[in-house]
């Protein structure tokens, strides 16, 4: 059963993630779409990589999903490949949704974790598992490189962010739970993360949180 600190991540996360999702104000306003009438496949690579990142900033899942079948073998799109992945994985939305629910998680009595337990467990049935995985196995490998660089590169504290959830979902759906499941994964994630990022970079906070999931 989670305590008073692992239950609050999520209300602590949320808000943070309103960055994110201000920062993705591309995602709700691009219009039209008329690239989508464009078939990918007959462009030359560089314009392929180009339709890729106008069908992330569209917000379509189909688009998206098209889009991220033609750069997830690319090790220069990596990046790209990643924000898709995350973005198809169902992990942001749930913490869209999380956000628009603060009221009830800060009403909690904070007396029994169950509540929390329950309302983790309960955005399990929309996240995409293969997706999932797929994000957090892209970022842990940017991730490392930035480690190997002594260098974040393109890389943000909301990117390490979302890759430290997408790996706590992936944890936590393998399991069935995120009350019994290892997040040890996540931990060396987050470790590495806060090895590249400066020390007054917001993420670590957030970072931390999220370790506390299984504490």
């Amino acid at each position: 059963m989670m305590n008073r600190r692992s239950a609050s991540i999520l209300a602590v996360t949320g808000v943070a993630l309103l960055a994110l999702l201000a920062g993705c104000q591309a995602v709700f306003t691009y219009s039209p779409l008329s690239f989508l009438q464009r078939d990918p496949a007959n462009l030359p690579p560089e314009q392929q990589v180009g339709w890729a990142e106008q069908a992330l900033a569209s917000g379509d899942p189909q688009a998206m999903a098209q889009a991220y079948e033609l750069v997830k073998d690319d090790p220069d799109q990596a990046y790209l490949a990643a924000s898709l992945a995350a973005e198809l994985s169902g992990v942001t939305q749930a913490l869209a949704d999380a956000i628009a629910d603060l009221d009830t998680i800060s009403g909690w009595g904070w007396t029994s974790g169950t509540d929390a337990e329950a309302y983790l467990d309960a955005f399990l049935a929309s996240i995409d598992p293969a997706y999932t995985s797929d994000a957090g196995a892209l970022f842990s490998t940017l991730v490392a490189e930035a480690v190997l660089a002594g260098d974040p590169g393109e890389l943000t504290g909301t990117d390490m962010l979302v890759g430290a959830l997408c790996l706590a979902f992936e944890a936590a759906d393998l399991a069935g739970s995120f009350a019994t499941a290892d997040f040890t994964v996540t931990y060396a994630f987050i470790a590495d993360c806060q090895s590249v990022l400066t020390s007054d970079d917001l993420a670590n906070d957030l970072l931390d949180q999220v370790a506390l999931l299984g504490t």
